[in-house]
């Protein structure tokens, strides 16, 4: 009888063991970071079950509550999203370098490939320069409007401010930050092109870019005409 007992035991743990188990925590509700790529890991999961899946990767995020970091994308072994905690990850290859790493650097790895990302590119120029977008932005809104050629002439700022040429992708994600960017006051603004000019950041480039947004129209707004004059006094 103890015999058939165990022998029910071990089919339980196998049946648990042989789940897909992943992680369910969602990046919407995290500070991810877009990563994509095409990449093989060996993953461990907490029952000890180890699988070698394909997986295309998308998000990158660290989630507090959790206290670790997570991989999202679509794994083609299940062909499906999934959620992994990087921690658990034994092997992680990318397929489109052939570069690999083994636990415990796999989060080492990933924050490397970050950094060299476009996505992570983006951030940095934003950090750097987010008071002249907020700036260009404000101006450029000011006939009630934010049109394509104001925008190509703020990435255009941003290319020669950070000497590059902005890729597709790249340019994907400067786009989409000035699309959500929060309207400033005119109050903030103010208080931007202060702390711009005290640290010699009105220069040229600058200056042109907003003269060139000034000018964008072919009918003269009145608004927009004050707005520029404002901007150029405090420059």
């Amino acid at each position: 009888m103890n015999f058939f007992k165990n022998l029910f035991k071990g089919e339980k743990k196998q049946e648990v063991q042989s789940k897909d188990f992943w992680e369910g925590v969602a990046y919407v509700d995290h500070d991810y970071k877009e990563l994509n790529g095409e990449f093989e890991i060996e993953y461990k999961d907490p029952n000890g079950l180890e699988t070698k899946r394909e997986f295309t990767l998308k998000k990158y995020f660290f989630a507090e509550e959790q206290n670790g970091y997570f991989i999202q994308g679509m794994c083609h072994f299940r062909k499906a999203n999934r959620t992994f905690r990087t921690s658990r990850i034994q092997t992680i290859t990318n397929l489109e370098t052939g570069e690999s790493e083994k636990k415990p650097k796999v989060e080492e790895f990933l924050e490397s490939l970050y950094k060299q990302s476009p996505f992570f590119i983006a951030e940095e120029i934003i950090k750097n320069f987010g008071m002249q977008i907020d700036c260009l932005v404000y101006l450029a809104k000011l006939d009630g409007r934010f049109t394509k050629i104001e925008k190509n002439i703020i990435l255009k700022f941003l290319e020669i401010s950070n000497e590059l040429e902005m890729d597709d992708e790249l340019q994907r994600h400067i786009l989409n930050h000035l699309n959500n960017a929060e309207d400033k006051s005119q109050i903030t603004i103010k208080k931007f092109l202060k702390e711009l000019k005290e640290n010699s950041a009105t220069n040229e480039n600058f200056q042109e870019s907003l003269q060139e947004i000034g000018n964008s129209t072919k009918k003269e707004d009145p608004i927009k005409s004050a707005g520029l004059k404002m901007i150029l006094e405090r420059c």
